[in-house]
C-alpha cells in the first residue's frame, strides 16, 4: 500500500485530490467515485480556486480522517 507518504491528520483543514485519495486507499480513481456515489465514502468538493467547468474534485482531509477512523477495528477484550 502507498499510504505511508500521505497523512491526512497532518493538515486536517486541507484538501486532497482524488488521485492521492485513491493511492492512499490502494484503489482506482473509479472505485473512489463508485464509493461516494453509493454513499459509502465522503463526498468530494470542488476546489474553490478552480472556476473552470471541468474543475477537479477534492476531498476534505477531516472527512477522510473520520472515514479512516470508521474503518478501524479493534479486537474485543
Amino acid at each position: 500500500m502507498n499510504n505511508d507518504k500521505i497523512n491526512f491528520s497532518e493538515n486536517p483543514d486541507a484538501l486532497t485530490s482524488l488521485k492521492n485519495v485513491a493511492k492512499f486507499f490502494d484503489v482506482t480513481n473509479q472505485t473512489i467515485k463508485n464509493w461516494y456515489k453509493a454513499g459509502k465514502f465522503p463526498l468530494p468538493v470542488v476546489n474553490p480556486l478552480d472556476d473552470s467547468s471541468s474543475s477537479h474534485k477534492f476531498f476534505r482531509n477531516k472527512d477522510l480522517i473520520e472515514f479512516q477512523e470508521s474503518l478501524t477495528y479493534e479486537e474485543p477484550a
